[in-house]
C-alpha cells in the first residue's frame, strides 16, 4: 500500500521536514507579539534571503562540476586508463601474473560501479528537479503544518475517550519533539559533514569537491550505508588524481566522520534515540524496500516513533489491562 501511494507521501514527508525544522524560529517570532501566520511568512522570507545568497555564490561552481561531470560520464568506463594503467602499477607490490590480473579485475569493477553509481545519482537528481509540481507543494503543505499542527492535534485528541485524551496527547507531544530534534539535528550534522568533506577535498585537489561534499551531506541522513555510499566517490575521484591522494581521501573521511561521532553529534543531537543499531539497519532496510530512497532517509526518526508508541502501548495500556485484572 506504502509503496502505490510513494508519490503522494513524498511531499508531505518533506513538507513535514521543513516544518520540523523551521518551527523553532516561527516559535521565536511568534513569541515577540507576532501572528503565527505573519511570523511563518517571515521565517519563509529569510530563509529565502539566506538560500538566495547562498545559491549566488556556490551555484556557479555547483553547475560548472556538474557540466563537468556530464561532459566526462561518457568516458567514465574508461577514465584514461588510470585503474589500468600507471597509476594503479604504481600500486603493485609483485610482478605475479595471477595478482596483476587480480587488481586489473578488481578496478575494472569498480570502474563499471563508479560508472552506475554517478549516472544513477544525477538520474536521482534530474528525476527529483523535474517533480517541481512537487517541490513547488512542499512549502504551501508546511505552511498549513507550521500553522495548524497543534489545531490537527486537538481535533484527533477530541475523538479519543476522555480519560485517554491527556495521555495521547503527551504521547503527540513527545513524538513531536523526538522528530523535530533528530531532524534539526541531523540536517546541522550534515551540513557541517558536508563542508568539511569539501573543503578537505578542494584542498586535496580531488575533482568535483563541492559535488562530493553535497553527495556525503545529503547520505549522511542513512545511518550506516550513506556515509559508505558516499565515500565511493570521493575515493575514486582521489584515485584519479594518484593512489596518495586516493589514500589521504580515505584518511580525510574517517577523520571527519570520527569528528562528527566523538564531537559534534554529541553537542548538535539534543537527545539520543535509544534505538540498537540492529534495529537502525533493519529499519533503513525496510525502508528502502518500501519507498526507495526516500523511505531510508525516513528509517530511523519513523523507528524511533514506533518505539515511543509501542512503550506507551505496553505501559499504558497492557499495563493498565493488568492491573485491573
Amino acid at each position: 500500500m506504502l509503496y502505490l501511494i510513494r508519490g503522494v507521501l513524498v511531499p508531505f514527508a518533506l513538507a513535514a521536514v521543513v516544518a520540523y525544522v523551521l518551527n523553532p524560529l516561527v516559535n521565536v517570532v511568534e513569541s515577540r507579539q507576532v501572528p503565527r501566520s505573519a511570523a511563518i511568512v517571515l521565517v519563509y522570507l529569510m530563509c529565502g534571503v539566506v538560500s538566495g545568497l547562498t545559491a549566488y555564490l556556490v551555484m556557479p561552481l555547483l553547475a560548472a562540476e556538474m557540466e563537468q561531470i556530464m561532459t566526462n560520464l561518457p568516458h567514465a568506463g574508461g577514465m584514461n586508463g588510470f585503474l589500468r594503467g600507471d597509476r594503479i602499477s604504481a600500486l603493485y607490490v609483485t610482478q605475479s601474473p595471477f595478482l596483476k590480473n587480480l587488481i586489473k579485475t578488481g578496478a575494472q569493477q569498480v570502474e563499471g560501479l563508479l560508472a552506475r553509481l554517478i549516472t544513477r545519482s544525477l538520474e536521482v537528481l534530474l528525476a527529483f528537479l523535474a517533480r517541481t509540481f512537487t517541490i513547488l507543494m512542499v512549502p504551501f503543505l508546511a505552511f498549513y503544518f507550521l500553522r495548524d499542527a497543534d489545531t490537527f492535534s486537538r481535533q484527533f485528541v477530541s475523538l479519543l475517550p476522555a480519560d485517554r485524551r491527556q495521555e495521547i496527547l503527551a504521547l503527540i507531544r513527545g513524538l513531536n519533539e523526538l522528530a523535530g530534534a533528530f531532524l534539526r539535528g541531523q540536517l546541522i550534522l550534515s551540513v557541517l559533514v558536508g563542508l568539511l568533506i569539501s573543503v578537505g577535498l578542494a584542498l586535496l585537489k580531488v575533482k568535483y569537491a563541492l559535488v562530493i561534499g553535497i553527495i556525503a551531506g545529503v547520505f549522511e541522513f542513512i545511518p550506516y550505508f550513506g556515509p559508505a555510499i558516499a565515500a565511493v566517490p570521493a575515493v575514486m575521484f582521489g584515485l584519479m588524481r594518484s593512489p596518495a591522494t586516493a589514500l589521504w581521501t580515505m584518511l580525510l573521511i574517517a577523520a571527519v566522520h570520527q569528528v562528527e561521532g566523538a564531537v559534534l553529534q554529541p553537542h548538535v543531537m539534543s537527545g539520543s534515540l535509544d534505538l540498537h543499531p540492529l534495529t537502525v539497519i533493519a529499519a533503513v532496510l525496510i525502508g528502502g524496500e518500501l519507498l526507495g530512497i526516500w523511505g531510508m532517509f525516513m528509517a530511523v526518526p519513523v523507528a524511533a516513533a514506533v518505539k515511543l508508541i509501542g512503550r506507551y502501548v505496553v505501559e499504558e495500556v497492557v499495563g493498565a489491562g493488568i492491573s485491573n485484572s
